[in-house]
């Protein structure tokens, strides 16, 4: 079957940048993931910048509600849609946690290129892209976008990261900090998440921002809206699979007050 009918249910979802693969088990980094007899596979492109604010202490994928509730509502619709499409055959959603190095299969698919700074640089949206995948038993005919080397290695972004041995980011999220740890998060008016190398990077400078309605929605404008959020709210942003404690310690080690 031709992949019209499919490509027009992307557009309708307005999933602007995706590609179709040949299942490649060189392209698989977790088995376990792996549904039985894939035969292709669909990457896709998440775009989530929802501002072009700069040097805010969350990072902006911490300031808008996680993505993976956006990916589960997307696979529950679209996937029963390609299910009647191709009746004899199984589509399984993936966002994250993957058999697939996503980076890596995006770029092969045409998405994107890596940059310096590891993250995948999409020509339209920049490097603030989330990757999905659907994976089918279906053989379906391969749509590969044109490969574009985006990053010219200009090093804007290595010079400009205040600690090159470990991304900041994953210090934000440690539960346990050493004061090291604390005095960082200080000097960078960091609470979660780090966009320094994304910020300073001229890919993203007029990058578009996210067709998706999902993202704009409880978008976070101050520390207060996480403080005061009921549990159900709490647990619709990225921080929370950490719980309270560490992001409230982190937002008073940068405010240096006490919140009850």
């Amino acid at each position: 079957m031709e992949n019209s009918s499919l490509c027009k249910l992307f557009e309708e979802e307005k999933i602007e940048y995706f590609s179709i693969l040949p299942f490649c088990s060189d392209d698989v980094i977790n088995i376990r993931l792996l549904p039985e007899a894939a035969s292709s596979v669909i990457v896709f492109l998440i775009p989530y910048r929802t501002d072009r604010e700069e040097k805010n202490p969350l990072a902006h994928f911490a300031r808008i509600r996680d993505y993976h509730g956006f990916a589960k509502e997307l696979f529950l619709k679209l996937i029963p849609k390609l299910c009647s499409l191709y009746p004899e055959s199984e589509f399984h959603g993936f966002a994250d946690h993957s058999p697939f190095n996503e980076r890596a299969l995006a770029k092969k698919g045409g998405l994107g290129s890596i940059g310096k700074n590891g993250l995948l640089i999409n020509e339209k949206y920049g490097s603030y892209v989330f990757i999905g995948e659907i994976i089918t038993t279906a053989k379906l005919e391969s749509r590969i976008l044109p490969q574009k080397e985006l990053c010219s290695n200009c090093g804007l972004c290595g010079k400009a990261c205040p600690k090159k041995e470990e991304c900041i980011s994953a210090i934000s999220q440690r539960k346990r900090k050493t004061e090291e740890d604390l005095m960082l998060l200080r000097e960078t008016n960091t609470v979660w998440g780090c966009d320094i190398c994304q910020e300073i990077c001229p890919l993203n400078k007029k990058a578009f921002l996210s067709p998706f309605e999902y993202f704009y929605k409880g978008k976070i404008s101050d520390f207060s809206d996480i403080i005061t959020m009921d549990d159900s709210a709490f647990n619709s942003y990225s921080f929370s699979y950490r719980g309270r404690k560490t992001i409230t310690e982190n937002i008073q080690n940068i405010s240096k007050k006490d919140i009850d």
